[in-house]
């Protein structure tokens, strides 16, 4: 599915203006959307469907191509303190450990189940990339990233 979004990316990219590649992206999104509840409504076979299909999966690469093009106009800057970061990691942890991520047992899971996790994986992600003052970085690996981000 990542080859087919890649494949796809730059003519998008190429001839979609910029100003609008966020109206683009949020369609895509919607459209995944859709065919997850087509597929939870009227395939004999759901599970697999909503699992494999291209069109059920897109919104996830597309939501971080969302973030891209954010950053892209105006950088990311999180400052997000301990307080907030401790509860939204220690939440994490827990959902991981104690509940199937691909378990779907109503409408509203198929739709949505998955935007939970990838908040907080996006969460997780954008802290340790956007804040300076995000604990359990490696300051060689952050250093060596700015150089690279430089060059």
């Amino acid at each position: 599915m990542e080859e087919q979004f890649y494949l796809i990316w730059p003519w998008i990219i190429a001839f979609v203006a910029n100003k609008r590649l966020p109206a683009i992206l949020i369609s895509i999104i919607a459209l995944s959307i859709l065919y997850r509840a087509y597929a939870y409504t009227f395939i004999p076979t759901p599970k697999l469907t909503i699992y494999f299909h291209t069109l059920s999966n897109i919104d996830v690469l597309s939501i971080g191509a969302l973030f891209a093009y954010k950053h892209y106009r105006s950088p990311i800057n999180l400052q997000i303190g301990a307080v907030w970061r401790i509860p939204v990691y220690l939440t994490a942890v827990v959902l991981l450990f104690t509940t199937d991520m691909f378990e779907q047992r109503s409408f509203v899971e198929v739709l949505f189940k998955k935007y939970i996790y990838i908040l907080l994986a996006a969460f997780w992600i954008g802290n340790y990339t956007f804040n300076p003052k995000a604990f359990f970085v490696f300051k060689k690996l952050r250093s060596t990233a700015a150089r690279i981000a430089a060059a």
